[in-house]
């Protein structure tokens, strides 16, 4: 059982393509390597905290892009993820310890 962070995995976001240079021709080719890659790592027993910016497909779509993801997902509120939020996790400065022991009490 290992834990993950993650964020700004930006599933059909085609804007992200030109702004961060992804090295892609279209969104579906993204979206297959990052499913791909994500599901090479993590395991069905993992746990993977995702910090923001999950999806720009509408809530359906990004529940079926999750649910083709392994592990347990534990999901950050911010505008492109706000409909499929779990968690909210507080961006205020805390020590490490603090946060792990937080984390731990997440069901």
């Amino acid at each position: 059982m290992s834990t993950f962070f993650i964020s700004d995995t930006h599933f059909g976001d085609e804007r992200i393509l030109r702004y961060e240079s992804r090295p892609f021709e279209t969104v579906q080719q993204m979206d297959d390597a990052l499913i791909e890659n994500w599901n090479r790592v993590v395991g069905d027993t993992d746990t993977v905290f995702h910090l923001g910016d999950v999806s720009a497909y509408d809530f359906q779509k990004t529940q079926q892009i999750l649910s083709a993801l392994n592990g347990k997902k534990i999901k950050d509120v911010s505008r492109q993820s706000a409909c499929v939020c779990v968690e909210r996790i507080d961006y205020t400065p805390i020590e490490w310890e603090t946060l792990r022991q937080k984390m731990l009490q997440l069901p």
